[in-house]
């Protein structure tokens, strides 16, 4: 089977830039950009359908019977069948038993994969505060791990590359500014739907009241990390720029909601929470048509707290959708 089709998987290393490593981050025009390769792990036989993940020493890779522990997911929520949100995907790092999740994203194009920057880049006054990890992707698979052992499914990997696409907006030394950033594989990602995103500028999706979804593997308490084996999704209404800047007004920097580059959403009951950052805010179109994402998941006081709602980086703001037209096709 060629490199390009179906379920690849590769390595992503997240915590970068560690040019020791083999990678790099350097100023482009645009972006910042972290590019690694990788070296043959297992045979491409060995792969098997419907997943898609990375690791980051250089390689990618499709889902197989395997290990590791799934951290809990969205507040207030409720499973997700296969195949009703096939464009979601798990971000994956090594744990104690085995790869864990850690981040979501979301395949946005066939060699796309969205997710927040501060999902693939931390910084400690400005400089990494960790090596970079073997990292893992994994693309529709509502059901990561097995419910009698808790145990993520295990991943194969094939030879590639790929790039970390961060948006130049985003302040990794202060954790501010447009937290956005994009996985560039090497290699298509086939029969997978991808999700749409909004015009720029366009503000039709982003009307107070109105009810979106987020979805994703992260906490479904914001006291505890509970287990859980299923994707898990909960409708959560858009509130106005005004609310949002009443809940988060400041004055530090990274707790200040800004309405051109983030929309806020929830209520008490429900929300993301840690574990879905990087995941969608999106849309399903009543017609039945491709779902449009609205916003990444980025940050919130708590979760699902009254009067705390989640925020998200801004899809439709000129600056980031400039930004993704360079992965995408509007």
């Amino acid at each position: 089977m060629p490199a390009s089709a179906d379920f690849v998987q590769m390595d992503l290393s997240a915590f970068l830039p560690m040019s020791r490593k083999g990678g790099r981050i350097m100023q482009h025009p645009s972006d910042h950009i972290f590019e690694r390769t990788r070296s043959m792990a297992l045979p491409w036989t060995v792969l098997a359908a419907a997943v898609l993940g990375w690791s980051a020493h250089a390689n990618v890779a499709i889902a197989a019977p395997g290990t590791a522990p799934v951290k809990p997911m969205v507040i207030g929520g409720e499973d997700a069948y296969q195949g009703q949100f096939p464009y979601l995907v798990s971000i994956q790092r090594p744990g104690q038993d085995g790869m864990e999740h850690f981040c979501g994203g979301t395949l946005i194009g066939p060699a796309a994969v969205l997710t927040a920057a501060h999902c693939v880049v931390r910084y400690t006054q400005g400089e990494p505060d960790r090596d970079p990890a073997d990292l893992s992707l994994v693309v529709d698979r509502a059901v990561l791990s097995d419910a009698r052992t808790g145990k993520v499914r295990g991943v194969a990997r094939w030879n590639g590359t790929y790039q970390i696409h961060v948006h130049p907006g985003w302040d990794a030394s202060k954790g501010t500014g447009i937290d956005v950033a994009v996985v560039q594989l090497d290699a298509s990602v086939a029969d997978v739907p991808v999700m749409r995103l909004p015009t720029a500028g366009s503000d039709v999706l982003e009307r107070p009241g109105t009810l979106l979804v987020t979805a994703g593997w992260g906490n479904m308490s914001g006291d505890d990390f509970l287990p859980a084996t299923q994707l898990q999704w909960v409708q959560v209404p858009l509130l106005a720029p005004w609310e949002c800047s009443f809940a988060y007004p400041g004055p530090d920097e990274r707790f200040t909601f800004n309405a051109r580059q983030q929309v806020c959403a929830g209520v008490t009951g429900r929300d993301a929470c840690q574990g879905d950052s990087g995941g969608p805010l999106f849309a399903r179109m009543p017609s039945g048509g491709p779902a449009v994402q609205v916003g990444v998941v980025s940050w919130g006081f708590g979760c699902a707290l009254t009067g705390f709602p989640g925020v998200y980086a801004r899809l439709s703001n000129p600056e980031t959708h400039l930004f993704l037209s360079r992965f995408v096709r509007y």
